[in-house]
């Protein structure tokens, strides 16, 4: 009896020691390489005492752009406007870089810029762009786009790689991505994102946008899109808000025509009288396939682009035309299919197309209405986002993927690049 009970602790011993070696065996690491995004804040008051006017500095990532009195605005995303003096456009000369944290759109009146930045809505004196001084902010007028937390905004995300290593019983344990200390943490199989426009020639005294603007001005008021809503600023009375319209979500463009405006969203056009400047009113809508949406409009006429892709959704790659002589009742004439298109301008019988990757198309659109539109010329070396059109001049300004192109369009159906300020992204 003793000796069967000196074997069943022996036993025991055994299986226990068995049990334990089973757990190491389970316990398990692995070391894994991650993006990660840390996030950078600002307090209020830094982000507002840092505008200022700097040297000139190359682009890396230019969005929106603006054509002023023989100046060129371009924004750099996320971090100023640069100022080039394009009085002669076969020989663009930088000014200066106008640092505005945060900025995005833009619009241009009698030498007074008005620029977001972030919340807030500037007005600047660039009547001397080399030397720009901040004349007015009207604050929080994009707060619910930009939440303040501790008096303190989300700037940006810095990317920085970080090598861990994890248990398996760790709730991270073959995740693509986690958040850790406020940061996000990518892991190497995921995708590395975080989802958050010779010689001197006379310059005509002219203030023009690209047909991805979300700022316009007319009259004293000056009209700025957050994502749902058309909020109107009063600008003699120092960029006071005087009315926020709701439109619906994900508008994305403005363009004033005829004392009304015409605004596109990823689901349609809605069109709003100014009979009233300081508060818009809802006229009409014109729906059509979820896809992004510039408008530009001309005689009478609204010429609509759709296309696809993230973040537009969608499969719709096309160009509406819509009779809006009644306001009350926009009418689609016609469609053509086209490639993916972006910005635009109407200039007469040519229309000037973004095509995306397949370049600038200029387009005779004479019979667009009961005929097809004929393609004229079109350069495909470009990857083609927003054009601005100066007839006057006989030129066009095209932002794109690798630089800002200028063209002498004098002969529309063979067009001539005539200069190019190179991005130089890292």
């Amino acid at each position: 009896m003793k000796h069967t009970k000196h074997l069943l602790l022996a036993l025991a011993a055994i299986v226990l020691t068995l049990g334990l070696q089973s757990c190491l065996e389970d316990e398990c690491t692995a070391t894994q390489t991650f993006t990660r995004w840390n996030p950078i804040f600002l307090t209020l008051d830094e982000l507002r005492s840092s505008v200022q006017s700097s040297e000139p500095r190359e682009l890396v990532n230019p969005g929106k752009f603006f054509y002023y009195n023989g100046y060129l605005l371009v924004n750099e995303l996320n971090e100023g406007i640069h100022v080039i003096d394009n009085r002669d456009p076969s020989n663009p000369q930088p000014v200066s870089f106008l640092e505005i944290p945060g900025n995005v759109d833009m619009a241009v009146r009698d030498d007074i810029l008005y620029a977001d930045m972030y919340l807030d809505v500037l007005s600047i004196d660039i009547s001397d762009p080399a030397a720009i001084s901040v004349l007015d902010r009207e604050e929080g007028v994009f707060e619910g786009t930009f939440p303040v937390n501790d008096n303190r905004i989300l700037v940006r995300w810095e990317e920085t790689e970080e090598t861990i290593e994890i248990n398996c019983e760790d709730t991270r344990w073959n995740q693509g991505w986690f958040t850790l200390d406020n940061a996000t943490f990518f892991g190497s199989q995921a995708e590395n994102s975080v989802v958050r426009g010779g010689g001197t020639t006379s310059a005509p005294n002219v203030s023009v946008a690209g047909s991805l603007a979300r700022f316009t001005t007319l009259g004293d008021y000056l009209y700025v899109l957050d994502r749902n809503n058309i909020i109107t600023l009063d600008l003699p009375a120092g960029l006071e808000v005087t009315s926020t319209q709701e439109v619906g979500w994900n508008i994305e463009t403005i363009f004033p025509y005829d004392n009304n405006l015409f605004i596109g969203s990823d689901q349609g056009m809605f069109i709003y009288s100014l009979e009233d400047p300081s508060a818009p009113t809802f006229r009409s809508a014109f729906e059509h396939a979820r896809a992004c949406d510039p408008v530009y409009v001309q005689d009478e006429i609204a010429y609509i682009t759709l296309r696809s892709g993230n973040p537009c959704r969608g499969f719709t790659n096309q160009l509406d035309i819509v009779d809006v002589s009644d306001i009350e009742s926009p009418e689609l004439l016609r469609t053509h299919q086209m490639d993916n298109p972006h910005g635009l301008s109407v200039q007469g019988d040519e229309l000037y197309l973004c095509e995306g990757e397949s370049g600038l198309k200029v387009l005779d659109i004479s019979d667009a209405i009961t005929g097809e539109v004929d393609l004229l010329d079109q350069i495909s070396s470009v990857h083609a986002y927003d054009v601005i059109v100066l007839s006057q001049i006989d030129l066009a300004m095209l932002v794109g993927q690798d630089g800002i192109y200028q063209y002498d369009i004098s002969d529309p159906s063979s067009i001539e690049e005539i200069s190019v300020i190179t991005v130089n992204r890292p």
